[in-house]
């Protein structure tokens, strides 16, 4: 009981009331809790970054922000190369399906000339698996970062090196969505001579070129945007890993190490380019193999544009470095062209990032990237030309 203005007043309907309401506000949180997994709204797995054609971009988007993560390869021998060195350096564009089902690239470490080959296959929406293959003593690190830097809002990510040392777990969180983050895993199936986190890919870069070995960052900055582990192939000459994209850590780390067992990922590689080549595109006489050049070159190409959310073939990696992606305006319908043999979605991709940049007056830009636009000049119009050739096999409604 308390007393107020001479009036006895009893606590108890008050005490009810904010019992009754955080017991409302617990039985909330257990309900989001136990809701079904999160979806993501789209989602993207290719080689999608410009500056590496070994490696894989999950480019993710859930709560509407974005949830991208990324890993690529670097090689140390006499020199250390990765990121942006690797377009001189590679040696092999081989088989690369569309829907990344089959991907298989080699490039070299001067100034040797032994290869290291790259294949990995997109086995389901959020998982990849593959192989390294390159000679025993070629020191390999897999290097994992947050892509896209720049071209879209969101909390940055985090990685953590894994106690085993063998695998990197990757953490997102969404800016209004509270107690949920995405998660990612990256895991080898060899024991690392070197692991670390970094604030950026750059500064585990600038680690391994000036020691030679990945140690953790001494940087005072709480930011771990990047993370590595080092290994070699060893008697095998081949590494295995797998790289996953979802909501629970444990679940994740337990399906990488099951895909992980011995055969496995061997098994699904080969089972995977085998449907590949069957169901290409082929012709027979002067130009037999050519659908395989034209598809192995443009599919190599394949970038993100992430405010325009398509996925097509850039003019290349080397032109598309610091912009993201790049097309020429015929470039870029002819290309649609030589897509259209194996792929329709890819094809419709590139004609729309040409006519989204087309200005006010309706010019299609001589070039179009992902850091802007040449609004002054066009080239010669051969565009619905190329639009008429590629949707003539496509229903009206897709195109």
């Amino acid at each position: 009981m308390q007393w107020l203005s001479g009036k006895k007043i009893s606590c108890v309907p008050l005490l009810v009331s904010c019992v009754l309401l955080l017991l409302s506000a617990s039985l909330a949180a257990g309900a989001e809790a136990n809701r079904s997994t999160p979806s993501f709204d789209h989602l993207h797995v290719d080689a999608l970054d410009a500056d590496a054609w070994n490696g894989v971009v999950f480019a993710a988007q859930a709560f509407r922000q974005p949830s991208d993560f990324a890993f690529r390869f670097g090689s140390f021998s006499q020199t250390f190369i990765d990121g942006p060195a690797i377009f001189d350096s590679v040696r092999e564009v081989g088989p690369h399906a569309p829907d990344a089902s089959y991907c298989r690239m080699s490039w070299a470490v001067p100034p040797r000339n032994a290869l290291i080959t790259l294949e990995w296959s997109r086995i389901d929406e959020t998982t990849v698996v593959g192989t390294i293959t390159a000679d025993s003593d070629f020191q390999i690190v897999l290097e994992t970062y947050i892509p896209l830097a720049g071209t879209l809002w969101g909390l940055p990510g985090v990685y953590a090196v894994e106690a085993n040392k063998q695998a990197i777990v990757g953490e997102r969180y969404f800016d209004g969505v509270f107690g949920l983050s995405s998660q990612f895993v990256a895991m080898i199936d060899r024991p690392t001579m070197g692991s670390g986190t970094y604030p950026s890919v750059d500064q585990l870069r600038d680690t391994m070129k000036n020691a030679g070995v990945l140690v953790d960052s001494i940087d005072s900055d709480p930011s771990r945007n990047a993370a590595g582990l080092q290994f070699v192939t060893g008697q095998s000459r081949t590494a295995h890993f797998v790289a996953t994209l979802g909501w629970n850590k444990q679940e994740l780390l337990e399906r990488a190490r099951g895909l992980l067992a011995p055969g496995k990922i061997d098994t699904l590689l080969k089972e995977k380019s085998e449907a590949y080549s069957r169901r290409r595109p082929a012709a027979e006489g002067l130009f037999a193999g050519a659908p395989d050049a034209i598809g192995n070159n443009m599919f190599w190409n394949t970038l993100y544009a992430p405010r325009q959310d398509l996925v097509f073939p850039s003019i290349s990696r080397k032109w598309a470095h610091g912009a993201g992606w790049v097309l020429g305006e015929w470039d870029g319908f002819f290309g649609s062209l030589l897509t259209s043999l194996e792929d329709k979605d890819q094809s419709l991709a590139t004609i729309r990032a040409l006519l989204l940049a087309q200005t006010e007056s309706g010019l299609i830009p001589n070039g179009v990237t992902g850091a802007g636009t040449s609004p002054d000049r066009s080239q010669p119009p051969v565009g619905a030309y190329c639009v008429w050739k590629c949707c003539s096999a496509i229903p009206t409604t897709k195109c």
